[in-house]
């Protein structure tokens, strides 16, 4: 029966050819007698699958374990469905069968419209044929199917004589009839597509692509369905003479895989793929690695079949299966498997994917070197986790356009020309491989040697863990990994002016000298960017310190911004010794902040000093001499003016300078600050007014300070006992007219002197350990009555508290004391520099100080209230 040439004949060729086909290769088909596709599988939910799934009846939802689906023994089909196919299933004679696609054409409101139903082709063990229908119906042979069949009035499409065949333009032969004209009473719809009439579309079997993919789950989008029926694209590389036999191409084996990964948006990179492989061979990787830029990757390209086959299968399509959920693993299962002849089940699928996993790389690699296929197989054979990182490593070399060689034996591989062993390159984390070669392809030319150099005194992962960590600091785009190994060897150069082994790599950043801990990014900002051209003097500054000094230097660093202080140390340098010297001052400060919790508040660079607890500003010299050992100062000191923001700094610079750096030791002496801070704790209001005072006597330190302070608190207190005042009103009466306070000082400080109060007493062994010794020295000099009450300021204040001291009778009285009287407790002790010896009763307290250098005074006399003289 002849067929009339037509646009209308050409689209039922192409559709029928292509389900026939599914992509593969006419001549090689021809050439291997393997035209009619045959499925031969065991049980009954075997065929009901591959029928269905052929048929586009929907899958069940999955609530199956994955354990049953991995043998394919189970069926996939919904219930309702499945029954009427077991019915269809029950009707043939054997479970090996191909599948003849059938096309009606007939007119409705005017328009030709072409609809698809297949027909079942049944092998029995004896060679025989029988036939049987969408609905269950079965005919002995091909000629009762068309005089009996029960389709719709149409003109009926079939493969010539129930055979499938292709002519020499390799276009599917077909015969016609018209068939349905006793049917017409029928209910045609039922009848045309059978079983399959809850899946609808029932024109669209394979029309746009031969291979019916079921829609199991409702968020699969209408693109990726569509783009999954899509399989006619293969044709295409069938007319060119390639052969797509997935058992026997690794190449069709991609383009199948390929087609099932697209319908389920399956492509790592995000990009729903087609492709077209045109008769312009010979490309290579790189002009493919510019396509894959575009917007539709691979889509329409004209490219050589090897390279779009390798990009595709490693780049896109495989490199996900283990996170596809369950549901979607069915689906990729489904239409592998059917291309492929083979029973649905996930078995089978992850079998093919390894395969067409371990082609792309083994084809990759040989491309791209002299390597031995054996070698390069065996590597990715060890385990998924290999296999998984080599995917990864084809994938960013091929979208980099990165030429990569190898050695034979697959141990060494060369990127950009820097060998590197290949497992070491295969043990990096997922996403250091793009790192690497971001890292390598930005090694500045001049750097080259430098890196080389780098490289045998340091392991790659320490260099890789600096550059990354640094790369990932600066933003982690592509040029960052190539600025930050530039940064890196550019501080590496420095160091080698001194040495090639002053710098150590951690995984954290790098340590210079004795233990000197830098980032990457604080050695480029302090080497480069900062110190310039006096780089390596601060690096021989560095140098200089041993690993203690480098370990406090750490520390106070870790406290302080490093920017501030090498500015500081840099600043008004002409040397490393210079700044050896700066950084040393640093060091006595930071010795201070250990054991007397001094602590630096703020750098002054243009100034070239430092501000001390928020209060003091001092230059190096000036820290040098006040944190000296000989002068250690006592930073509560500081912290008692802190409270103080209206003191003038000035006058605090002036008191600080002279309490520390004065060679007196008394001068030193801090242990009346506790007392002072107690009566300014007592009386808050006065405190202000107690400074200012302070301050017009021209108090030159600290000692001199706490008496004259002392003083004007005495008679604030003196005050508010006698007349019964507040803290604000006594304030305001004693400092109305300071000058008045004044006077009374003076006067009591000449009346002091008159009656010789102050005063020192001389002793022979100060620094005797011998209790007994120290008692007995002083109870001689109290027999003498030389005790005096030490600095005129001390005797000052005992003439204002005890107004009897008029008398110089008084003193030898306490002198008798001292002398005579035997008191229950009687001790020595050491407090800030001096020895304090204590006689006290129930009723009287005396304090002897004994001061090295100065001899010893009367500290302090106390009664009870009641026995008060």
């Amino acid at each position: 029966m002849s067929i009339a040439n037509s646009d209308l004949l050409g689209e039922i060729k192409r559709r029928l050819g292509t389900f026939v086909l599914q992509g593969q290769d006419v001549e090689y088909l021809k050439r291997t007698k393997s035209m009619n596709k045959l499925f031969e599988v065991k049980t009954t939910d075997h065929i009901i699958n591959i029928i269905g799934y052929a048929l586009n009846v929907p899958f069940a939802e999955s609530g199956i374990a994955e354990e049953k689906l991995r043998t394919g023994d189970v069926c996939l089909i919904t219930a309702k469905d499945r029954e009427r196919l077991e019915k269809l299933v029950n009707k043939m004679k054997a479970k090996r069968f191909a599948l003849l696609p059938l096309a009606m054409v007939y007119s409705s409101k005017g328009k030709r419209i072409i609809e698809e139903t297949l027909l079942i082709k049944v092998h029995d063990s004896a060679g025989a044929f029988s036939f049987v229908d969408t609905i269950g119906r079965t005919y002995s042979n091909f000629g009762q199917f068309l005089s009996d069949n029960k389709l719709r009035q149409s003109q009926l499409y079939y493969p010539k004589n129930g055979q499938i065949s292709f002519d020499k333009d390799n276009e599917i032969e077909l015969d016609q009839c018209k068939v349905g004209t006793k049917n017409a009473n029928l209910l045609i719809a039922d009848i045309a597509i059978g079983v399959i009439g809850s899946a609808g579309a029932i024109g669209a079997i394979f029309a746009t692509g031969g291979l019916a993919i079921p829609s199991l789950v409702i968020s699969i989008s209408s693109t990726a369905y569509g783009f999954g029926r899509g399989i006619e694209n293969l044709v295409d590389a069938g007319t060119h003479g390639l052969s797509l036999d997935p058992f026997e191409c690794a190449e069709a084996r991609s383009h199948w895989f390929n087609v099932a990964a697209n319908l389920l948006a399956f492509a790592s990179a995000g990009v729903t793929l087609g492709f077209n492989v045109s008769s312009t061979l010979g490309k290579n990787v790189a002009n493919i690695s510019e396509v894959l830029l575009a917007t539709r990757a691979l889509k329409c390209a004209s490219a050589g079949v090897s390279a779009v086959s390798m990009i595709d299968k490693i780049v896109y399509s495989v490199n996900h299966w283990k996170t596809l959920s369950l549901d979607d693993k069915i689906q990729l299962a489904c239409a592998i498997c059917f291309c492929f002849r083979e029973v649905i089940s996930l078995i089978n699928a992850e079998r093919l994917i390894r395969n067409s996993q371990l082609d792309g790389i083994c084809q990759y690699f040989l491309q791209s070197s002299d390597g031995d296929l054996s070698h390069i197989r065996q590597t990715f054979l060890t385990n998924d986790m290999t296999l998984a990182i080599g995917l990864r490593l084809v994938r960013q070399f091929t979208e980099n356009n990165i030429k990569v060689s190898t050695d034979k034996e697959f141990t060494t591989i060369f990127i950009f020309g820097y060998e590197y062993k290949m497992n070491f390159v295969l043990s990096l984390p997922e996403n250091w491989v793009s790192k690497l070669i971001f890292m390598l392809k930005g090694i500045a030319v001049r750097f080259t040697d430098c890196f080389l150099v780098l490289r045998t005194l340091f392991s790659d992962r320490s260099i890789i863990n600096v550059v990354f960590k640094r790369g990932d600091e600066m933003g982690g785009d592509s040029i960052n990994y190539g600025n930050a190994i530039n940064q890196l060897l550019e501080i590496f150069q420095l160091c080698r002016e001194i040495s090639n082994d002053i710098t150590k790599l951690t995984e954290s950043g790098m340590i210079i000298g004795a233990g000197h801990h830098f980032t990457l990014g604080s050695a480029f900002k302090i080497f480069v960017t900062i110190a310039k051209t006096r780089a390596i003097s601060l690096l021989n500054a560095l140098l200089a310190l041993n690993q203690h000094d480098s370990s406090r230097f750490n520390y106070l660093r870790s406290i302080y911004s490093d920017e501030v202080i090498f500015k500081w140390v840099i600043a008004n340098c002409n040397g490393s010794s210079d700044m050896l010297g700066k950084i040393c001052c640093l060091l006595r400060i930071h010795d201070l902040s250990i054991d007397k919790y001094l602590c630096i508040t703020e750098f002054h660079i243009g100034e070239d000093a430092v501000q001390i607890e928020g209060l003091i500003r001092v230059d190096q010299q000036l820290l040098y001499e006040a944190s000296h050992p000989t002068y250690l100062i006592d930073p509560r000191f500081l912290r008692f003016f802190k409270r103080f923001s209206d003191v003038p700094d000035t006058y605090l610079k002036d008191l600080w300078k002279n309490t520390c750096v004065q060679i007196e030791p008394k001068n030193k002496s801090f242990e009346k600050l506790n007392s002072l801070e107690r009566i300014c704790e007592k009386y808050p209001l006065s405190i202000l007014n107690v400074i200012s005072y302070a301050q017009k006597m021209q108090c030159s330190d600290f000692l001199q300070f706490y008496y004259h302070s002392l003083f004007a608190f005495k008679n604030i207190e003196r005050l508010m006992t006698q007349n019964d005042l507040d803290e604000g009103s006594a304030n305001d009466r004693v400092f109305s007219n300071s000058q008045s306070l004044v006077s009374r000082y003076n006067t009591l400080q000449i009346k002091a002197e008159e009656l010789g109060l102050g005063g020192y007493c001389s002793v022979d062994n100060p620094h005797s350990t011998n209790r007994n010794e120290l008692l007995a020295v002083i109870r001689n000099q109290a027999g003498n009555a030389a005790l005096r009450f030490g600095p005129i300021e001390n005797a000052v204040l005992h003439l204002d508290e005890y107004p009897m001291l008029q008398l110089r009778s008084e003193i030898l009285k306490y002198n008798r004391f001292v002398a005579l009287k035997k008191f229950p407790r009687e001790e020595v002790s050491d407090v800030a520099g001096k020895r304090i010896i204590l006689m006290a009763s129930d009723h009287l307290r005396i304090e002897v100080g004994l001061v090295p250098g100065m001899g010893s005074y009367l500290d302090e006399i106390s009664f009870n209230a009641s026995d008060r003289p």
